[in-house]
């Protein structure tokens, strides 16, 4: 029986990110890569369906007279953040398989993966949904976003230099994380401070259990390591954060 509703539950959670991730993708297609390409005839972009690729990384590539020029893996984030700008951008380390039952190396951390960016998408929306039940919004019901390209090579070389840790040594701090937190269950031990603006957060409640490093977004503006995109209904333009960083920041309508 606890099979079974595990089973339940991950399908249905999976199919909810499923759903944002599409009127996500499709939106960003509509309203900014359509557009941008189209005002830059050497540049056209396509959508990757290919299972195996998109576990390489790929869910977008860009391209340059016909080149590929990026390998882009969208991360969508909704939950309990709707209009909001992610402020604290999170890249899994570490995974549970629910299969198999162990741990494996997540994607952030995956030298077979060929991603050249993360694209992390934030958006607004005018439809009120209870926090956790963003899954039920529409594409019509996405009234702008936020479209932020992170460069995978400039953050990797950041985030060494900031911890002082290979990505194989905060592999390593992610799985000490686990074993701390299996023999003292506690919140304190969920977590693993590098500085003010880099961690590791274990999350054992949830289905696959990640642990994941976490950055200050506005640390990765100032060391330009994240590229933002405001998007709405009627035009794309680079996105003014604001000077002081601000806990939440909310996704406000930008004019021109």
């Amino acid at each position: 029986m606890t099979t079974e509703l595990n089973n339940y539950t991950y399908n249905t959670n999976r199919n909810h990110d499923c759903h944002i991730e599409k009127i996500c993708a499709s939106f960003a297609d509509k309203h900014y890569l359509n557009k941008w390409c189209a005002a830059n005839p050497m540049l056209s972009y396509e959508r990757v369906s290919d299972i195996d690729s998109q576990f390489k990384g790929e869910d977008l590539l860009i391209k340059k007279d016909g080149r590929v020029i990026a390998y882009v893996d969208e991360k969508t984030k909704t939950y309990k953040c709707l209009n909001e700008v992610i402020g604290w951008p999170s890249f899994e380390l570490t995974s549970m398989s629910r299969n198999l039952n162990t741990r494996f190396v997540g994607w952030f951390a995956n030298s077979q993966n060929v991603t050249t960016h993360y694209a992390f998408i934030s958006i607004a929306s005018s439809k009120s949904v209870e926090p956790g039940r963003e899954w039920e919004l529409d594409e019509a019901d996405i009234s702008r976003m936020v479209y932020a390209f992170i460069n995978v090579k400039k953050l990797k070389y950041w985030v060494q230099k900031e911890t002082g840790k290979t990505i194989d040594e905060l592999v390593e701090d992610a799985d000490d994380l686990v074993a701390e937190y299996e023999e003292n269950p506690c919140p304190e031990a969920q977590r693993k401070y590098y500085n003010k603006y880099i961690h590791l957060t274990y999350s054992p409640k949830k289905r696959e259990k990640p642990v994941n490093l976490v950055v200050r977004r506005d640390k990765l503006r100032t060391h330009g390591i994240i590229t933002e995109i405001y998007i709405d209904r009627d035009s794309f333009k680079h996105y003014d954060a604001p000077l002081v960083a601000i806990n939440p920041e909310k996704l406000y309508k930008q004019e021109d």
